[in-house]
Protein backbone atom coordinates (compact mmCIF):
# COMPACT_ATOMS: atom_id res chain seq x y z
CA UNK A 1 0.00 0.00 0.00
CA UNK A 2 0.90 3.53 -0.69
CA UNK A 3 -0.49 6.71 0.47
CA UNK A 4 -2.13 8.71 -2.34
CA UNK A 5 -2.78 12.43 -2.96
CA UNK A 6 -6.31 13.68 -1.58
CA UNK A 7 -8.77 14.87 -4.67
CA UNK A 8 -9.91 18.77 -3.25
CA UNK A 9 -13.55 16.89 -4.14
CA UNK A 10 -12.61 15.04 -0.75
CA UNK A 11 -11.71 17.89 1.50
CA UNK A 12 -14.99 18.46 3.57
CA UNK A 13 -15.86 21.64 5.22
CA UNK A 14 -14.23 21.78 8.57
CA UNK A 15 -11.65 19.79 7.38
CA UNK A 16 -7.73 20.90 7.38
CA UNK A 17 -5.60 19.44 4.53
CA UNK A 18 -1.49 18.85 5.58
CA UNK A 19 1.19 17.28 4.81
CA UNK A 20 2.09 14.93 7.56
CA UNK A 21 6.48 14.02 7.60
CA UNK A 22 8.76 12.40 10.09
CA UNK A 23 9.63 13.33 13.37
CA UNK A 24 12.54 15.40 11.60
CA UNK A 25 10.47 16.81 9.18
CA UNK A 26 12.64 15.51 6.10
CA UNK A 27 10.10 15.09 3.06
CA UNK A 28 12.41 13.04 1.45
CA UNK A 29 12.54 10.25 4.03
CA UNK A 30 11.85 6.83 2.64
CA UNK A 31 11.98 4.82 5.61
CA UNK A 32 9.01 7.40 6.66
CA UNK A 33 7.42 8.62 3.31
CA UNK A 34 5.59 11.86 4.20
CA UNK A 35 1.50 11.43 3.27
CA UNK A 36 -1.14 13.98 2.80
CA UNK A 37 -3.62 13.90 5.94
CA UNK A 38 -7.16 15.15 6.11
CA UNK A 39 -7.12 16.83 9.52
CA UNK A 40 -10.57 17.37 11.36
CA UNK A 41 -12.76 17.67 15.00
CA UNK A 42 -14.30 14.29 16.14
CA UNK A 43 -16.06 12.44 18.23
CA UNK A 44 -15.48 13.61 22.16
CA UNK A 45 -13.35 16.40 20.28
CA UNK A 46 -10.59 14.39 19.51
CA UNK A 47 -8.57 15.17 16.59
CA UNK A 48 -8.88 12.68 13.75
CA UNK A 49 -6.12 12.55 10.95
CA UNK A 50 -7.50 10.79 7.66
CA UNK A 51 -4.64 8.99 4.71
CA UNK A 52 -5.81 7.76 1.95
CA UNK A 53 -3.96 4.57 0.42
CA UNK A 54 -3.98 2.81 -2.72
CA UNK A 55 -3.06 -0.93 -3.23
CA UNK A 56 -0.02 -1.44 -5.23
CA UNK A 57 0.44 -4.24 -7.86
CA UNK A 58 -0.59 -7.67 -6.48
CA UNK A 59 -1.94 -6.58 -3.35
CA UNK A 60 -5.09 -7.05 -4.15
CA UNK A 61 -4.75 -10.71 -4.83
CA UNK A 62 -2.19 -11.47 -1.66
CA UNK A 63 -4.83 -10.46 0.06
CA UNK A 64 -8.14 -12.55 -1.61
CA UNK A 65 -5.31 -15.42 -1.01
CA UNK A 66 -4.98 -14.59 2.56
CA UNK A 67 -2.67 -12.06 3.05
CA UNK A 68 -3.09 -9.57 6.04
CA UNK A 69 -2.66 -6.09 6.74
CA UNK A 70 -0.39 -4.57 9.24
CA UNK A 71 -0.54 -1.21 10.98
CA UNK A 72 2.77 -0.04 12.26
CA UNK A 73 3.28 3.26 14.33
CA UNK A 74 6.14 4.68 15.47
CA UNK A 75 6.29 6.61 18.83
CA UNK A 76 3.74 4.88 20.55
CA UNK A 77 0.11 3.15 19.92
CA UNK A 78 -2.78 5.91 19.47
CA UNK A 79 -6.48 4.89 18.63
CA UNK A 80 -7.10 4.20 15.38
CA UNK A 81 -9.27 2.41 12.97
CA UNK A 82 -9.06 1.13 9.55
CA UNK A 83 -11.71 1.70 6.83
CA UNK A 84 -12.53 0.13 3.63
CA UNK A 85 -14.90 2.95 1.59
CA UNK A 86 -16.49 3.54 -1.52
CA UNK A 87 -14.68 5.74 -3.91
CA UNK A 88 -15.99 9.46 -3.50
CA UNK A 89 -16.61 8.90 0.66
CA UNK A 90 -14.32 9.96 3.18
CA UNK A 91 -13.75 8.80 6.89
Amino acid sequence: MRPTMIPDSLVQPGTVRQIVAAPDGDLTNDQIRPVEALIKRGEADLAELSMMLELEDGELEHLAAGGKIWLTMLGGIAPFRVEVLDEGQVP
